[in-house]
């Protein structure tokens, strides 16, 4: 029978074990001044991913179901191989997220693991500043597959040569890009509706 565990040390022995690394996170990007009050503040995304970008994590993860604040609606959201595994929503606060993972072989148990939104870069003591870039908040962990079955050492082998996720740091670069393109064409109107107050 296959058994699953996270590793956090890296020390485990390593016979009859698969080992495959993976990320949590979360994007958040800022909104702008112009949102008015009790309003949100930020779009963000939060999302699970190979650590691997040539790896294909949807190969061994069946679903995922991330388990957001209780006042977004719905508070749990099911994502389904083949994913992306990812949740993008709007608010404004940080919060705890969630994150329970199934596997395609059900003899292992769902793995849970947590992650913070962070809307704001520095540490949690500063006064929280919104940044105009993307804020970015990962964490590498991994999956220790334990004898696993023949059916999930070749779903764990086929996953490693398929390459199907999206690569996370092109799709960072293109989150942006376009937040970048979305500050500029504010800051032109912004400029335009001074010059505008100006001459009348």
């Amino acid at each position: 029978m296959s058994h699953l565990t996270l590793s956090r040390s890296g020390l485990m022995d390593t016979a009859g074990k698969e080992t495959r690394g993976f990320v949590v996170g979360t994007c958040a990007q800022w909104l702008g001044q112009k949102v008015p009050p009790g309003s949100s503040t930020h779009e963000w995304k939060v999302y699970l991913c190979a650590a691997n970008k040539d790896e294909d994590i949807s190969a061994y993860v069946k679903k995922v179901n991330f388990v957001l604040h209780p006042t977004l609606q719905p508070p749990e959201r099911l994502v389904e191989a083949p994913g992306p595994f990812q949740v993008t929503e709007q608010g404004w606060g940080e919060f705890e997220i969630r994150l329970q993972i199934f596997f395609h072989d059900s003899r292992d148990t769902p793995v849970e693991v947590s992650h913070v939104l962070k809307l704001y870069e520095g540490d949690d003591s500063a006064e929280p500043t919104p940044s105009p870039r993307p804020v970015v908040s990962e964490r590498y962990d991994e999956f220790v597959f334990t004898n696993p079955t023949a059916a999930l050492r070749e779903r764990l082998a086929s996953g490693s040569k398929d390459v199907k996720m999206m690569d996370r740091h092109a799709e960072l670069q293109n989150c942006y890009q376009v937040i970048t393109s979305e500050v500029q064409q504010q800051s032109v109107r912004n400029a335009q509706l001074k010059f505008q107050k100006r001459t009348f």
